[in-house]
């Protein structure tokens, strides 16, 4: 009787690290390599590729490009106004920011992983709860090797109070290395919102 509890527990703890990415038993998922997954991640960035209302904006080092679509004041999913002032980052500067992050599974719904925003959040019009909240974004430097190449290519294209979606490719994600609960080779989509810019003294 120990030994069948000892497995049941083990095999529901396996269940929940592995939640993260599929859900438990499904045999969809099961049966999917991880050349399945980087061919339809592949797919899911060239469909981005291909939308008109999407630019690409190369990244500095060369890796690859992001492509970025700005948000309206009309249809920002962000509470803060978007109102763009002029002020673009530059290396070196800090800005603080709001954001929202997800990946799409297999499924082709979105799977968030991380976000500063607390409550309802809508993603290709669906509506999904979010537990954080970060009302006053979160501070870094841009810097090689402060936050993804993909998000410092995103954040050189903004300006103070832009709004936007990017979608990264893994080369300039996580790449070939799993993180946490996002695989590797994983195409990833944030919403970005830059609150401000505060100038390195130059």
């Amino acid at each position: 009787m120990y030994k069948i509890k000892k497995y049941l527990l083990l095999s529901l703890a396996l269940c929940g690290i592995l939640l993260t990415v599929s859900s438990c038993g499904d045999d969809d998922d099961d049966n999917k390599s991880s050349q399945d997954w980087k061919e339809f991640q592949i797919k899911i960035y060239n469909g981005f590729v291909s939308n008109s209302d999407y630019k690409e904006v190369r990244s500095r080092t060369g890796n690859g490009s992001v492509y970025l679509k700005k948000y309206t004041e009309a249809n920002s999913p962000f509470k803060e106004v978007t109102r763009s002032v002029g002020i673009t980052p530059q290396y070196g500067d800090t800005v603080v920011v709001r954001y929202m992050g997800w990946f799409y599974k297999f499924d082709k719904t979105p799977y968030i992983f991380d976000g500063t925003e607390q409550g309802d959040y809508y993603i290709d019009g669906v509506k999904y709860t979010w537990g954080k909240n970060q009302e006053n974004g979160v501070t870094f430097v841009l810097q090689k090797g402060g936050v993804i190449e993909g998000w410092n290519t995103a954040l050189y294209a903004m300006q103070e109070g832009d709004a936007v979606n990017v979608v990264i490719p893994s080369q300039l994600g996580y790449g070939t290395i799993t993180q946490q609960s996002i695989p590797a080779n994983t195409t990833l989509s944030f919403d970005i919102k830059l609150l401000r810019v505060k100038p390195i003294k130059r």
